[in-house]
């Protein structure tokens, strides 16, 4: 069954050795890391990854490396718009007018610092193609195509995202050929800088001051210090390379956009050179800024991350890391355009072939459910469809079946209406012929008694009638109320009729139930 934690691995590309850090990205926080560093000892890096791929097993599919600063060109932006859309639009059309070669050389990213409404402030950065084309080739040749390549100095700003590194500082790494800074604001970079000086320029100034080779140099540097027993101060080439560091700090600083907050609290130091005896203090005295060492992280934030190896050494690699967790606070990728990752989906099946397979075998029995419940409800359709034929049939006295048994029902019922007003169905369940029929039984021959219009509609028989005397009139009444239906039989006024001199009178029936 595949892990719920999926693996994420910083790689730091130094110039003296190769440091990996993994670790797994949970739901909320990143789980605990193992670290790796591998010495160059002159092979290539591709090389020692592929070594330490295989030694370790390593998974690479969600690997994170980053473009040295020296390469890229980064540089704060505004822009009056705050949309997204229209930024990444606008970016790389601002940064092309004032490129001094061809756009089409250089790959562009960017990041959002600031947003206000109706205006944004951006950090864009600039990598020449040839650089990110030659460092994911040796990224596969060492076994691994990673997921993002981020800069070198910016990523530094991820580690905020755990450490405790609030307010205004540096984030300094001082590594073997190259010091890398950044400048860090409440978690959000806001500039990156590199310089080609760190340990191994201290290294070779010591050897010239004490008279050793390189090798011993560096020997002595990490055993000893820069400092001989019994001395207090560094010999003037050692001194004249960490004034160079101290003063491209600070010159870092001036030059970078600190006008909302002119205050720095603190130089943070992560690296091999880092280590180095004394460096903080030496560093403290000649920029006049608080210098630290990169400390532990929270607890509660995750203190296993530094569990497999000193944050300070491992701490480059560690925000790679979680520059390609959910926990990143950078997002700069050069793998774009041609440089787009391709998505491997063989190792997606490798990695969750169990999770397919059982996701598979779920949707087949879904599947498999509704068909059953799809039969059943057909067979139960047909049934009442049968039934429905059935009471049709016997209905109509019809000898087939109906195409449509509910609109032949239906049918069939208008035509049964259609019929009763035809043939004068009335109150009572009497046709036209039953009202007449009882009309004539309850007329006696004796009543000199002539019909001359006769009406019937549902509830109602109207009778214009001529007679010869008045008690006729009143007879009839009385016959015609002695039947149940005609109960409510009424005589109206009786007049006499000018031409002839015969008496004349209407009669209306209103049709009752006969309840009896």
């Amino acid at each position: 069954m595949a892990s719920l934690t999926r693996p994420v691995t910083g790689l730091d590309l130094g110039s003296h050795s190769l440091k990996v850090v993994e670790l797994r990205q949970g739901f909320r926080t990143p789980a605990a890391a193992r670290a790796y560093e591998s010495a160059l000892d002159g092979r290539g890096t591709s090389e020692v990854l592929r070594e330490l791929v295989a030694t370790y097993d390593l998974e690479t599919s969600g690997a994170v490396a980053a473009v040295r600063s020296s390469r890229v060109s980064v540089r704060t932006m505004d822009f009056p718009t705050s949309s997204r859309r229209s930024l990444a639009q606008a970016v790389p059309l601002a940064i092309g007018d004032r490129l001094p070669f061809d756009a089409a050389e250089v790959v562009i990213d960017w990041t959002l610092v600031s947003r206000e409404r109706g205006h944004a402030r951006v950090l864009a950065a600039i990598a020449p193609r040839a650089e990110i084309s030659e460092l994911v080739e040796s990224l596969n040749e060492g076994g691994c195509d990673p997921r993002v390549v981020d800069c070198e100095g910016l990523v530094l700003a991820n580690l905020a995202a755990t450490f405790d590194l609030q307010g205004t500082r540096i984030l300094a790494d001082l590594g073997h050929s190259k010091s890398t800074f950044c400048l860090l604001r409440d978690g959000q970079p806001l500039g990156s800088h590199a310089l080609l000086c760190a340990g191994r320029k201290i290294s070779e100034a010591l050897a010239e001051d004490r008279g050793l080779d390189l090798e011993a140099a560096e020997r002595l540097k990490c055993e000893v210090g820069v400092l001989a027993p019994g001395e207090s101060q560094l010999s003037p080439r050692v001194a004249a390379v960490i004034d160079r560091i101290a003063n491209e700090l600070v010159r870092f600083l001036s030059s970078s956009d600190t006008s909302a907050d002119p205050s720095i609290e603190e130089i943070t130091l992560m690296g091999g050179t880092a280590l180095l005896e004394g460096i903080e203090g030496f560093l403290e005295t000649r920029t006049g800024v608080r210098v630290r060492r990169l400390g532990l992280p929270p607890e509660e934030a995750g203190l296993g991350l530094v569990a497999a190896g000193s944050p300070v050494l491992f701490g480059p690699a560690v925000a790679l890391a979680l520059r390609g967790s959910g926990s990143g606070v950078s997002h700069l990728n050069f793998r774009r355009d041609e440089f787009s990752r391709q998505i491997d989906l063989a190792g997606y099946f490798r990695d969750f072939g169990s999770t397919a397979a059982l996701c598979a075998l779920l949707a087949l029995l879904a599947l498999s459910n509704l068909g059953i419940h799809a039969y059943l409800d057909s067979k139960r359709a047909t049934l009442i469809e049968d039934q429905v034929q059935e009471l049709y049939q016997s209905a109509v006295s019809a000898e087939t079946a109906a195409p449509n048994p509910v609109a032949s029902l239906r049918s069939a019922l208008h035509d049964a209406k259609d019929r009763a007003e035809f043939l004068g169905v009335y109150r009572g369940n009497l046709s036209a012929l039953d009202l007449l029929t009882e009309i004539s039984k309850r007329i006696s021959p004796e009543l000199d008694l002539v019909f001359e219009e006769l009406s019937i509609d549902r509830q109602t028989i109207r009778i214009r009638v001529f007679t010869e005397s008045f008690e006729a009139a009143d007879r009839l009444g009385a016959e015609l109320s002695e039947f149940g239906p005609f109960s409510q039989t009424r005589i109206g006024s009786i007049e006499t009729d000018k031409r002839s001199g015969r008496k004349k009178f209407d009669v209306t029936i209103s049709l009752v139930e006969d309840r009896a």
